[in-house]
């Protein structure tokens, strides 16, 4: 069995838990989690525009 694709919350160790078991997957982060992420650097007056354009 392979796992082709991980999506993850990128918690500390997990990606390589991963890739300990399977070398071939590639990771990818949670969109929520990306967005909850990129929001963390834009002004409060701007995040709605921010949100709006992804």
């Amino acid at each position: 069995m392979d796992i082709f694709i991980a999506c993850t919350d990128n918690l500390a160790g997990f990606g390589a838990a991963i890739h300990a078991n399977f070398p071939q997957t590639e990771l990818q982060n949670c969109i929520i989690h990306q967005l909850h992420n990129s929001s963390k650097y834009v002004s409060y007056k701007d995040l709605k525009a921010l949100m709006a354009e992804i």
